[in-house]
């Protein structure tokens, strides 16, 4: 009896640390689904964050601080720098550089120009203006250094140039009793290519599509986003402030074509965004239930040929259908052609210079872009041509008059 009880106990005691055991590694388990849980939470907030709350990201450009340089001076400084004596004559030197020179719209450049010599116990002022504008950006009466700020609100190029000289007066390039002056120096505001792609452009009901915007330069240093928006319901798709590409997924339960654009621009929730500098080519993406599908292609040609050919494929015959097929020019949102019957539609188009894009649909009759009620549409297709500048001929010599015989000597 003694061993059975003494076995009895021993095995109950196994038994309750077993259960011990078991509950304690239920309990770190537990602890650790809610470790895991709360870093989860914790990353989704932060990327909600961060997508709700751009302006902590970006800051709009400001101009920076100066030392020197002001667009218009006192006028009683004015006054008694006219009264200096003109002094000794001294061979002034002025440069004018810019910090940057390249830069995005709506940054500034410093442009700082350096004298030789203190103007301040002269008659004379270091000065830059605008080339373009003949507006004096800064007037510095005193010491070799004068600076300016400058910003452009879009892409563009600007010139600018220093000078020391007699008080300048807007408008008076070059200003009075130069005693010397600069190298023009350029400035520009640079501007990015920008394309927006899908992986498909025509789907089943509820099928997803992804878009692609892509840029020629990282916006990140920039004071812009790379954009997504579906202009068929104004709304955002989505942002990014960095990076050269951004990336959006669609979808639609019922049959409709929606558009499709990518802005580069300011932060902004409705389409157009306030500011843009650049704006893609617009895509289309048909979701229907037909199963339909369409291609475009253009048929070799040279890059310099003003005309191109356009085929547009579609994989039902429409004739028995109510259905065409249409071809349109995206630039224009011109109807190009619309063919009834057959599985094919065919239509030389004439070209402007650059890139013009062309899209098909398989749609009702329409010439609206995109038509109602297409249950298809092609790729975009982007023809390009080239405009070759041949210098002007020489006009022939005039033909000279033949000499005369000399008569003979009699």
């Amino acid at each position: 009896m003694k061993w059975t009880r003494r076995i009895e106990a021993e095995s109950g005691a196994r038994h309750r640390g077993l259960h011990s055991r078991r509950m304690n590694i239920s309990r770190t388990a537990a602890r650790l689904l809610l470790a895991i849980g709360v870093m989860l939470s914790a990353v989704f907030f932060c990327a909600y964050a961060a997508q709700a709350a751009p302006s902590q990201v970006k800051m709009a450009p400001t101009p920076p601080s100066l030392t020197s340089g002001t667009a218009a001076p006192p006028s009683d400084l004015v006054t008694a720098k006219a009264r200096h004596a003109v002094g000794p004559a001294v061979a002034y030197h002025v440069s004018l550089a810019a910090s940057p020179s390249s830069l995005w719209p709506t940054q500034y450049s410093t442009l700082t120009a350096r004298s030789s010599g203190d103007v301040g116990p002269t008659p004379y002022w270091i000065s830059i203006v605008d080339v373009a504008t003949h507006t004096y950006l800064a007037r510095c009466g005193s010491g070799t250094v004068c600076t300016a700020s400058v910003t452009r609100p879009s892409a563009t190029a600007a010139s600018y140039q220093a000078y020391v000289s007699a008080y300048p007066t807007d408008g008076i390039v070059p200003p009075g009793a130069v005693q010397a002056t600069s190298q023009p120096v350029t400035v520009s505001w640079h501007s990015t290519s920008l394309t927006l792609s899908t992986n498909a452009t025509t789907l089943p009901l509820g099928r997803a599509a992804t878009l692609v915007a892509t840029t020629g330069d990282d916006v990140g240093p920039s004071p812009f986003y790379i954009e997504i928006f579906d202009t068929t319901t104004g709304g955002r798709l989505t942002y990014c402030g960095f990076g050269t590409s951004c990336t959006a997924t669609v979808s639609q339960p019922t049959a409709t074509t929606h558009s499709f654009v990518a802005h580069v621009a300011p932060y902004g929730t409705t389409a157009p965004p306030a500011g843009a500098i650049a704006t893609s080519t617009t895509s289309y993406i048909t979701w229907s239930p037909l199963g339909h599908q369409i291609s475009l292609t253009v048929a070799p040609r040279s890059i310099i040929s003003p005309t191109a050919t356009l085929t547009a494929t579609s994989t039902i015959d429409v004739g028995p259908t109510p259905y065409f097929i249409e071809i349109l020019n995206q630039r224009t949102g011109a109807l190009v052609t619309i063919c009834g019957t057959g599985t094919s539609c065919v239509a030389t188009v004439s070209l402007g210079s650059g890139s013009t894009p062309f899209i098909a649909f398989i749609a009702p009759y329409s010439s609206a872009l995109p038509p109602a009620g297409a249950v298809a549409n092609s790729n975009r297709l982007e023809v390009n041509r080239i405009r070759l500048l041949l210098p002007r001929p020489r006009p022939l010599p005039l033909p000279q008059p033949l000499p005369q015989p000399v008569p003979p000597v009699r």
